[in-house]
């Protein structure tokens, strides 16, 4: 076997070692490729798990839209008026029902005292100086106005606080009429006021 001259080989080394780095970087471009593919694949992997959840929190979050809630507004009921309320009296039901029950006075005793007072006229005058439809004797209340005197409501309100309170401080509501028709003063004659307090007692339903 015949040798290659020194000088030869010596050259070939050279040329060799020159490719070296060149194959170097070649082979290491390809590990990068290899490792951030395998990279891409590991986390595709790990991201997988991440859509699972997030597609069964989809689902669970998917509820059935809820029925629209209807507010519905009641309304109370009016307490009807009894058959033996004057038919003058009918107009004005309403604000003696609501009278009542705020001062905690009988609604059919409110109603027939009214009856009796002015026929449940509002503008009813008399010719001692009564006024409305409950009979306020204005100079006995200066601090009612006529103009009050002759509202219904205000009249009405009136009558039911009076006897409200006529009717706690004498205990029973016969004196408490009695005391209404005459006065505190005139209260105290036992007769004053008794046919008044009797009639309107006995047509009370």
């Amino acid at each position: 076997m015949r040798l290659l001259p020194y000088r030869i080989v010596t050259k070939l080394i050279v040329i060799l070692l020159a490719f070296v780095p060149y194959l170097l970087s070649i082979a290491h471009a390809q590990s990068t490729t290899e490792i951030s593919s395998e990279k891409q694949m590991f986390l595709q992997f790990i991201k997988q798990p991440s859509k699972i959840v997030s597609q069964k929190a989809n689902i669970i979050e998917k509820k059935e839209p809820e029925a629209p809630v209807v507010i519905v507004e009641v309304k109370p009921i009016k307490a009807q008026p009894s058959a033996n309320v004057p038919k003058s009296c009918l107009p004005y039901y309403d604000m003696v029902s609501a009278a009542s029950e705020k001062y905690n006075v009988r609604e059919s005793l409110l109603i027939t005292q009214l009856y009796k007072e002015s026929g449940c006229n509002p503008n009813a005058v008399s010719k001692t100086g009564d006024y409305g439809i409950c009979q306020i004797h204005l100079s006995a209340h200066p601090d009612v106005t006529q103009e009050q005197a002759l509202n219904p409501e205000f009249c009405i309100n009136f009558q039911a606080e009076k006897m409200m309170y006529l009717q706690s401080s004498f205990g029973n509501e016969y004196e408490a009429l009695r005391a209404y028709n005459c006065g505190l003063y005139g209260a105290r004659n036992p007769s004053c006021g008794s046919a008044y307090a009797n009639s309107i007692l006995a047509d009370s339903y």
